[in-house]
């Protein structure tokens, strides 16, 4: 019998590799010797590196389903998607990627989805401290009807199994989740959400909220809610929001994004905040060939004289191979302001050329004066 296991498994590989198109393979490997400064010690020194990776694709990435039938009669769908079998050496073994599974029962407009379980969540204004109803469960289903220009959904879910082996759903705990959407002509939309959970370890608050988004050609707005109603009958806790996202260049790779948010607690004063982002492309993606930015400035409260900002700055600029870049943050609620500076050259193939300048704090009390390196890399 061993005799018998040792012999089919090479025959089984074979038979893969000379069987199946969708066998792909990837071989990569690099070296790179550094030499760095550190300039708070003054340490000095090589630093070799290497690697090798082999990735056998057995069965690519992909999708499949059961097909969608186009009449009104009840079927059953079901769709398996981005699944994958591939072996990678760096790992040591093989896996399969396993599939998420959406499976329904359409009758018309009409959709009963019994896999996967509902989230009940609202929260539609992302604002630090705000009100975020969330409700966690191991299962359930959700009834939709989609009939343009409205959609509505109902979901439920358990808080444990019925027969879970260590906690049973024995307070038969529920949350629930209702959701009506509309699409109000071409270039606006609105979705108005409420949760409610019945003897759940999250709570019993009903969750409310909503949004609207409005489609203005290269600007795109969004005005948002939402908020917690508590069952013992104390204050609301709520928030407020508005955004608009401005495209800048017609492969839509630039833009410039503006979001305001409120935060009005169950006690005390409420809370303002604010982003405002600017994004570059790329290489030549973008408004501008070979640049790629980002600048990110964000407050907390900007009602408040003490209130936390933080502003994120990256570039780069790339052109005949030469890549100059650097990155830096600054955040008034700590004591650290990390920048990263460097310049990659790439003329010759294979070969990138490194010298960079990384320091984790520029300033406070126990400044980095940071390390300096230069870099060689052979790569295929």
């Amino acid at each position: 019998m061993r005799k018998i296991t040792l012999l089919t498994v090479p025959l089984l590989v074979l038979g893969l590799f000379s069987l199946s198109a969708d066998v792909d393979f990837t071989v990569s490997g690099s070296s790179t010797v550094t030499f760095g400064i550190d300039l708070d010690t003054d340490s000095t020194g090589f630093k070799n590196e290497s690697t090798v990776d082999l990735d056998i694709t057995l069965v690519s990435e992909q999708d499949a389903n059961s097909g969608t039938l186009d009449t009104d009669d009840l079927y059953a769908y079901i769709e398996l998607s981005d699944f994958k079998w591939e072996i990678d050496s760096s790992a040591g073994s093989g896996a399969a990627t396993a599939p998420s599974v959406t499976a329904k029962l359409f009758m018309g407009p009409f959709t009963i989805t019994t896999f996967s379980a509902p989230t009940i969540e609202v929260d539609y204004v992302d604002h630090t401290g705000g009100v975020d109803t969330n409700y966690a469960g191991s299962g359930g289903l959700s009834i939709g009807y989609d009939l343009a220009p409205v959609s509505l959904s109902l979901g439920v879910l358990s808080e444990a199994d019925w027969d879970a082996t260590d906690t049973q759903n024995t307070d038969n705990a529920y949350a629930f989740l209702g959701t009506l959407g509309m699409d109000i002509g071409d270039s606006a939309d609105a979705e108005i959400s409420v949760a409610y959970a019945h003897e759940h370890s999250g709570g019993d608050d009903i969750g409310l909220g909503g949004q609207a988004t409005f489609d203005l050609g290269d600007i795109d707005t969004t005005i948002s809610f939402d908020g917690a109603i508590p069952s013992d009958g104390a204050g609301i806790p709520w928030d407020v929001g508005a955004g608009l996202d401005w495209n800048l260049s017609e492969d839509e790779e630039s833009s410039f994004g503006a979001d305001l948010t409120m935060h009005v607690p169950a006690t005390g004063d409420p809370t303002v905040g604010a982003e405002l982002s600017l994004t570059e492309g790329d290489a030549d993606e973008g408004s501008l060939a070979g640049l790629g930015a980002a600048l990110t400035i964000s407050l907390d409260d900007i009602t408040s004289g003490s209130n936390t900002w933080e502003v994120d700055v990256a570039a780069h600029y790339s052109s005949d191979g030469i890549k100059p870049y650097f990155e830096i943050s600054v955040n008034s609620a700590g004591d650290t302001m990390p920048f990263t500076a460097g310049l990659e050259v790439t003329v010759i193939d294979n070969l990138t050329t490194t010298f960079e300048y990384v320091s984790t704090n520029l300033t406070g009390d126990t400044p980095d004066k940071g390390d300096i390196t230069a870099a060689i890399k052979i790569a295929y």
